[in-house]
C-alpha cells in the first residue's frame, strides 16, 4: 500500500480531540496494520488517573481512522487492546483495500472533510434551534453504536445547570487538577510554536490579544489572591454564560463501565460532533460534569478530592437523568455544548503535533 495513503489517515487521527488538546497517541505502521501508541506522561492527570479521558480520545481517533480510510477506500478494523500494559499498543488498526466492495459506512465517506474543519469552539454561540434535524440525524445514528447512548437537552433544569456548573468549577477548586490543566495552557505564540500542542491563551473562548501580563497567570501569587473559590465562582458564571447561548446540550452515556464502552462514548461523540459542525454548529466538550461522574461513581477520583464535590458527582447521573429526561441507569460519559457559530479563525484553532513526532513506518516500503 502506497505510504502516502497510510500517511494521509494518520493525519486524520492526529486531528481527533484530546483532553486539554494533550495529544497523547503515536502511530507505526508495518505494512498491514497501523499500531496506535499511548503517552502515559502526556495524558497524566490528577482528576482522571486510570486514564478515562485518554479512552474517549482513542475512539475519536478510531473514528477519524475509519472515516479517512474509507475516503481512501480502505475498510478498517480496529482491535482495541482490553489491557494494554506498559509500551503495548492501545488499539491496532488493519487497512484493507476494497472498502466500497466491502459495505463500508457510505455516511462515513462524507465526512472526510469535516474531520479538516472540525475545532472546540468555546466562544459563546449564536442560539440555534433543538429541533434541527441535524439533532434528529445525530440521535438516529447513535443507534448503531453498540453500549452507548445520545441525549439531545435544551432548556435544562435549574438542578441541573447547578450540577454543571459546580462540576466545571472542580478543576480550579482542587489545587493538583488546577496545575494539570494549567500545563496545557499555551501564554504565548512562541509557546504555541514550541509545543504545538495544548490551548492558546486566546482559545479559551475571548479572542484577547498576546500580553506579557498573561505570563502572571502561572505564578503561585496570582492563585492565592484571587483564590480557588473565586476561580470556581468565575468558571460557573462563564459556562452558564456559554449554556444561555446555545442551543442544545448532547450528553454521550455508557450503558456500562469499561473501557470498551468509554471507546464507544469517544466514536459516537466524534461522529455527533462532526455532524453538527457540518450543519453549522460549533461545538465544545465538557469533561467535568460527564467524565468526571463517570470517574467518581467508578470509584476514579483522587483521594483528595473534597467530599461535597464526590457526594454531587456521584449524584451527577441522576441528576443528568432528570434533567435530559431519560430513564437512567446510564452512566455520563461525555458532554458537547452546541450552536449556531461561524468558522473559527485559523489563529484560534488547536496546534497539532508534527507528522515526524508521532508516526514511524517500519515497513521498509
Amino acid at each position: 500500500m502506497p505510504q502516502e495513503r497510510v500517511t494521509r489517515v494518520v493525519l486524520a487521527a492526529a486531528k481527533a480531540p484530546s483532553a486539554e488538546n494533550n495529544q497523547p497517541f503515536t502511530f507505526s505502521w508495518d505494512g498491514a496494520a497501523l499500531a496506535v501508541h499511548h503517552d502515559a506522561a502526556r495524558a497524566r492527570h490528577s482528576h482522571d488517573p486510570r486514564g478515562h479521558a485518554s479512552c474517549i480520545a482513542l475512539g475519536c481517533a478510531l473514528e477519524s481512522i475509519e472515516i479517512a480510510a474509507a475516503a481512501e477506500d480502505l475498510r478498517a478494523e480496529a482491535q482495541v487492546s482490553p489491557d494494554p500494559g506498559d509500551g503495548g499498543p492501545w488499539a491496532t488498526v488493519q487497512l484493507l483495500q476494497g472498502g466500497a466492495r466491502h459495505g463500508v459506512d457510505g455516511r462515513a465517506r462524507g465526512l472526510r472533510d469535516a474531520i479538516e474543519a472540525r475545532c472546540t469552539d468555546r466562544r459563546l454561540y449564536r442560539g440555534g434551534s433543538p429541533s434541527h434535524p441535524v439533532f434528529d440525524a445525530i440521535q438516529t445514528e447513535a443507534r448503531s453504536f453498540p453500549g452507548v447512548g445520545l441525549h439531545v437537552g435544551a432548556g435544562l433544569p435549574r438542578e441541573a445547570l447547578d450540577y454543571l456548573g459546580r462540576a466545571d468549577s472542580y478543576v480550579w477548586c482542587h489545587e493538583d487538577s488546577f496545575r494539570d490543566v494549567l500545563r496545557w495552557v499555551r501564554l504565548s505564540r512562541e509557546e504555541v510554536a514550541a509545543t504545538r500542542d495544548g490551548v492558546a491563551w486566546n482559545g479559551f473562548g475571548l479572542d484577547v490579544p498576546e500580553t506579557r501580563l498573561l505570563r502572571l497567570a502561572r505564578r503561585p501569587e496570582l492563585r492565592a489572591l484571587v483564590g480557588p473559590l473565586g476561580l470556581g465562582a468565575a468558571a460557573k458564571f462563564w459556562l452558564e454564560r456559554q449554556i444561555a447561548s446555545s442551543a442544545a446540550l448532547v450528553l454521550i452515556t455508557a450503558r456500562s463501565p469499561g473501557r470498551e464502552a468509554l471507546v464507544a462514548a469517544g466514536r459516537l461523540g466524534f461522529r455527533a460532533w462532526l455532524r453538527l459542525n457540518q450543519a453549522g454548529y460549533g461545538v465544545q466538550p465538557h469533561a467535568s460534569g460527564g467524565l468526571l461522574a463517570y470517574n467518581a461513581v467508578t470509584d476514579s477520583l483522587p483521594a483528595t478530592a473534597r467530599p461535597e464535590f464526590l457526594d454531587l458527582l456521584r449524584r451527577g447521573p441522576e441528576i443528568l437523568a432528570r434533567g435530559f429526561g431519560y430513564a437512567g441507569g446510564e452512566l455520563p460519559v461525555w458532554l458537547l455544548r452546541t450552536g449556531i457559530s461561524p468558522p473559527l479563525a485559523p489563529h484560534l484553532r488547536a496546534p497539532r503535533r508534527p507528522l515526524q513526532e508521532i508516526f514511524v513506518d517500519r515497513s521498509g516500503g
